[in-house]
């Protein structure tokens, strides 16, 4: 009953010798389609989250707080 979960075939070293041949000079992330995609996205929220970071420490550091009533 649990051996067509137990005795499945290893298709691990065909998948790692196939994306090593695609791309041999390459970092492993770009290897898989739309990699350079999801890294260049991954890097642009990550700047946009460090740059609010900034923004928002410099107001609380060196504005005046609005008064109020005024």
């Amino acid at each position: 009953m649990l051996s067509a979960l137990i005795n499945k075939p290893n298709h691990v070293p065909e998948l790692q010798r196939k994306v090593q041949a695609a791309f041999p000079h390459e970092p492993v992330y770009y290897a898989k389609p739309h990699g350079k995609l999801y890294v260049r996205t991954y890097y642009g929220f990550f700047a946009a989250g460090v740059l609010g970071v900034l923004y928002g420490s410099y107001s609380l550091l060196f504005t005046k707080p609005k008064r109020g009533g005024e």
